[in-house]
């Protein structure tokens, strides 16, 4: 298999056509690895945790749970790994989601709240007004981002146009009333 190093690895993802894997350890470096014959491509140093790919590859984004300028967060060419923006107005963010068609990016994780930015150039577009967002993830149709903290449970946006008040679905059931069928 793969080893990247000893360090704990704080997040990983394969690139949407499943050739590459990007691997973020603890130390916040970032290796990219031909996955077929397991070979490093390069190491990236600097502010990197949690790591996602935009559907077409075209895009990733690179944060961490930490406040500037100790953490940051920003948008890379999915190739090349060439900064492409810094995101606006950062708050720390481990978990992150593109909507379907690449233009939303919505970011949430430990002390932050859920923030969506506009891929095109990083600039926060709305941030919640509720708690700490641990996860979050946009519907594959793009009409619905969803969020969802240890307090309050789920709250979904409408993510046709990030820039409109944000509203909490009626009628979702908090993280106490959901149940698995065994």
């Amino acid at each position: 298999g793969v080893q990247t190093c000893a360090l704990p690895i704080s997040s990983i993802a394969f690139a949407p056509d499943g050739k590459r894997l990007l691997v973020s350890d603890d130390l916040y470096s970032l290796t990219e690895w031909d996955v077929a014959p397991r070979s490093l491509l390069r190491t990236l140093d600097g502010r990197f945790g949690g790591i996602a790919f935009s559907r077409d590859g075209k895009l990733l984004v690179t944060g961490s749970d930490k406040k500037p300028p100790n953490g940051a967060a920003a948008l890379y060419d999915g190739e090349t790994l060439v900064k492409r923006a810094s995101l606006d107005d950062y708050a720390p963010a481990f978990n992150f989601s593109f909507s379907s068609d690449g233009r939303w990016l919505a970011a949430g994780g430990h002390g932050g709240r859920l923030s969506v930015y506009q891929t095109s150039d990083g600039k926060r577009v709305v941030e919640s007004d509720f708690n700490k967002h641990l996860s979050v993830a946009f519907a594959d149709d793009g009409t619905l981002a969803v969020g969802a903290d240890k307090l309050a449970g789920i709250h979904l946006f409408d993510a046709t146009d990030p820039t409109r008040p944000e509203h909490r679905a009626k009628g979702l059931p908090k993280r106490s009333e959901l149940k698995i069928d065994q």
